[in-house]
């Protein structure tokens, strides 16, 4: 029965993606005397190659279409841009949280927390244990050095990117960029706008959006939506402090900003 891949595949991330089996079925023989042999291919079909960003020198960074735990049928730009974020949804992590938001997490943990209301998961101390509250000291916590360890709370064929995946979408290094309305083109050439929408976030490029979907300090409900966005990446700078994206209105601080691993911010993966 004829289905339409296009609306099927929309959305699906490389966790998502929907599969098709394919045998090549032939001989080796060219005369056909010889024996018959079955190859199967598996063909993966996704959507999440269309979200992301070039990075300095032309290269194409593949991030997740939407923020962690934020609701997938919101996947493109235009959709997060004009849903409203107050609205909830109850996701596959068991939280109730903002729809365009997603969840927030921690440094280091995969622990996922809602972005609205109150959070008793809360710890402002460390932990030793995935999925257990607080954030990790240990500096590989979310894999820096090397491979993905089981505390990245991002699915199969994702993480959470580093500090320099961050900056190479930008000028490449640690500055600040100056935004605005209109847009300005960075170094990689993807242009970065601030966007007065529904919800309110940082447009780079065609094809990704990152929520100002502010940030929780403790057990209190999130602090400065639609004014700041925050995004960890998964390096550490110094033993309680961490490198994050961190934007406005009019500037963005692409990955060289340091909060505390206490806080909590949204995750976006990036292709691992």
């Amino acid at each position: 029965m004829y289905k339409n891949v296009n609306s099927l595949a929309a959305g699906k991330s490389a966790d998502q993606a929907l599969t098709v089996d394919i045998y090549a079925v032939y001989n080796d023989a060219a005369t056909g005397g010889g024996t018959d042999r079955t190859l199967k291919l598996t063909a993966s079909i996704k959507d999440c190659a269309c979200c992301g960003a070039y990075a300095v020198g032309g290269t194409w960074l593949n991030f997740m279409c939407y923020n962690l735990g934020a609701d997938p049928a919101l996947a493109s730009p235009a959709a997060q841009q004009a849903a409203d974020p107050t609205i909830t949804w109850t996701n596959s992590d068991g939280v109730t949280t903002s729809q365009v938001y997603g969840n927030f997490y921690q440094w280091g943990n995969n622990l996922a927390l809602a972005s609205t209301g109150t959070d008793n998961n809360w710890k402002s101390g460390t932990t030793t244990t995935a999925g257990s509250p607080g954030y990790f000291s240990s500096d590989n916590a979310w894999g820096n050095s090397g491979a993905k360890t089981a505390n990245d709370p991002c699915p199969v064929g994702w993480r959470v990117p580093s500090t320099t995946q961050w900056q190479s979408i930008g000028n490449g290094n640690s500055n600040s960029i100056t935004i605005n309305t209109t847009g300005v083109v960075t170094t990689s050439g993807n242009k970065w706008t601030w966007k007065e929408t529904t919800t309110k976030g940082l447009q780079i490029g065609d094809f990704l959006f990152l929520p100002a979907a502010g940030h929780r300090i403790g057990v209190s409900a999130v602090d400065s939506p639609g004014t700041y966005g925050h995004y960890w990446s998964r390096t550490p700078n110094g033993s309680t402090i961490a490198y994050d994206l961190f934007f406005a209105s009019s500037y963005v601080y692409p990955g060289n900003n340091n909060y505390y691993r206490s806080y909590g911010f949204p995750v976006r993966c990036v292709v691992e």
